[in-house]
C-alpha cells in the first residue's frame, strides 16, 4: 500500500499524535483488511482488525453481538470499513460509529451498485472508491462524501517472484478473480465474444513477430 493510500484514509492527527483505529471486514492471509492494518500500524496507530466474514461464517447471527463489543472494547477513535462490515446490520453499525470517524474503502466496480454497499456508504463518514467514474454514481446514489483512492502495493506481499516456474512463463496472462461466470468463460475461450476476439487478435499479432516462435499463454487459476 502506497503512502498516499495509507495516509489519505486515515483522518489527520498532530505531529507524533495517533488514533486507535479497528479495521472491520475480511481477514484472512492475503485481504485487502490485512493490508490497510498493516499500514495503520506502520503509521504508529494501534490497530485491530476484526474479521467479521470468518466469524459469520462460523457462527451466524450468534457472531453478531460478540462482533460489536469486540469493536467497542478497543475503543477506536476512527474505524475502517470495507464492504463486508454491512454484515453487522444497520443498527449495531450505527452504534459503533456514533462519534468515531469513519471510512469505507470499496474496491469492486459493480454496475449498477449493490445495495449493501451503498447502505454502507450512506453510513460513514467518508466512502472511498477505486473506480474514479464511480463516485458520481455513489453520490448520486445518496452517498454524501465519495472520493477516488487506488489501491497500491503492499510490500509485504507484492514482491517480485525469486523464480517463474515454466508452467507460468508467458506473454500474456489475466491478473484478477477468475471464479465470475463471464471471466471463465473469456479465459477458457479465446474464441468467444468481442473480449476473446480482441485477445486472439493481440496473441496472433505477437506469433507473426519476426524471431518470434508464438505467445504461451498461462493457465488460469480461479482464486476466490
Amino acid at each position: 500500500m502506497s503512502q498516499s493510500s495509507r495516509t489519505a484514509i486515515f483522518p489527520p492527527v498532530s505531529q507524533g499524535g495517533s488514533l486507535r483505529v479497528v479495521v472491520v471486514g475480511a481477514g484472512r492471509r492475503h485481504k485487502n483488511e490485512r493490508a490497510i492494518a498493516r499500514a495503520a500500524a506502520a503509521l504508529g496507530h494501534p490497530v485491530r482488525l476484526v474479521d467479521v466474514v470468518t466469524w459469520t461464517q462460523n457462527l451466524g447471527r450468534l457472531a453478531l453481538p460478540l462482533l460489536e463489543r469486540r469493536i467497542a472494547s478497543f475503543e477506536p477513535e476512527a474505524l475502517v470499513c470495507t464492504r463486508h462490515a454491512i454484515r453487522l446490520g444497520e443498527e449495531r453499525l450505527r452504534r459503533l460509529l456514533r462519534g468515531r470517524y469513519s471510512a469505507f474503502w470499496y474496491f469492486d466496480l459493480r454496475v449498477p451498485p449493490l445495495p449493501d454497499v451503498v447502505r454502507l456508504g450512506r453510513l460513514v463518514d467518508t466512502m472511498y472508491t477505486t473506480c474514479l467514474p464511480e463516485t458520481a454514481t455513489y453520490r448520486s446514489a445518496g452517498v454524501d462524501r465519495v472520493l477516488y483512492l487506488p489501491q497500491a502495493m503492499d510490500p509485504e506481499v507484492d514482491r517480485p517472484a525469486a523464480r517463474v516456474p515454466r508452467q507460468y512463463r508467458c506473454e500474456v496472462a489475466f491478473i484478477g478473480n477468475g471464479h465470475h461466470r463471464h471471466r471463465v468463460e473469456l479465459l477458457r475461450s479465446p474464441g468467444g465474444g468481442r473480449g476473446g476476439r480482441e485477445l486472439e487478435d493481440v496473441l496472433r499479432r505477437r506469433r507473426d513477430e519476426p524471431g518470434r516462435r508464438g505467445p504461451r499463454v498461462a493457465p488460469a487459476r480461479h482464486e476466490a
